[in-house]
């Protein structure tokens, strides 16, 4: 292991969020992401060490990496490493990253091409409003998902936002969006809770981590204390469908955004802040922060 495989997963893990780490909020945010997928800690300090961000003269621990292996969905550091993955420190491969970057004289016709099919697109569009509009039919311009909308599974609706997955389903992040994610927790988890009303279809949802034989009291206060604190940090958006509350399936419960005047160390209290999501404008949500 040297430098080099360090810096590639690093890439691979920002690659995998969306989002590049600049700021101490970017390592704050992704401390979460990683806590969120695999219900383990990764301290923003030590993601700075690993980036850089912070100098240090060691290398990052073994369980360390094996978390942010996991994190790309790989068993452990070895396995991720025997992948074949990360780079070895070659000659060669140090050759090549010294060269210098040269621009191609096809990357004017790529652009070119793209624009061309902007336009189409912008033409094929305006002639299909022209035409259903003559027919007396409207074209499908929304997509919009409510209150008490029902799916079997997790991968129905994460489709709707262009998310594939078969893992972690009850926690993803809509792609390009870093503080908005798509939350499918299930009602009354034994560990995790998730309490409401139902009567209201949870205008509130408090969660809390409690262990089911409620032996590891110093375990419950630090991880209920870490979320709390991360959650807050993030100011994130849940866009939340909720397993087991009106049937077996899930239900979509609306857009949840943590409550600071409810929330504390102990729970996490999560509040109904729009009823409704626009699949065409997921943009539109922003201004729920506001």
């Amino acid at each position: 292991m040297n430098e080099n495989d360090i810096a590639l997963l690093c890439q691979k893990i920002e690659e995998k969020v969306g989002r590049q780490m600049y700021r101490p909020k970017d390592f704050e945010y992704l401390s979460t992401c990683i806590f969120d997928k695999l219900h383990a800690s990764v301290s923003p300090s030590t993601l700075k060490r690993l980036w850089g961000y912070v100098p240090t003269s060691s290398m990052p621990r073994e369980s360390t990496l094996d978390i942010l292996a996991q994190f790309l969905d790989y068993d452990n550091w070895k396995a991720y490493y025997d992948k074949g993955t990360a780079p070895r420190a070659t000659s060669e491969a140090t050759e090549v990253e010294k060269k210098p970057k040269t621009y191609r004289p096809y990357a004017f016709t790529a652009v070119a091409t793209l624009v061309a099919a902007v336009v189409l697109m912008f033409i094929f569009n305006s002639r299909w409003s022209l035409l259903a509009a003559t027919a007396g039919l409207q074209p499908d311009t929304t997509a919009i998902i409510k209150i008490g909308q029902r799916y079997d599974s997790p991968q129905q609706y994460l489709r709707l936002f262009g998310i594939i997955a078969d893992k972690y389903l009850w926690g993803q992040q809509v792609p390009n969006h870093p503080n908005i994610s798509v939350w499918g927790p299930r009602y009354h988890h034994p560990e995790w809770h998730n309490d409401g009303d139902s009567a209201r279809m949870l205008p509130t949802i408090t969660e809390w981590w409690e262990p089911q034989n409620h032996s590891d009291s110093v375990a419950k206060v630090l991880r209920n204390t870490d979320r709390y604190l991360q959650y807050r940090r993030m100011d994130e958006l849940r866009i939340t469908f909720m397993k087991d509350l009106v049937d077996t399936g899930y239900v979509f419960l609306g857009v949840y955004r943590l409550s600071l005047s409810q929330s504390d160390t102990t729970r996490c209290v999560w509040q109904r802040v729009a009823d409704e999501v626009d699949l065409h404008d997921i943009d539109k949500l922003e201004k729920l922060r506001q």
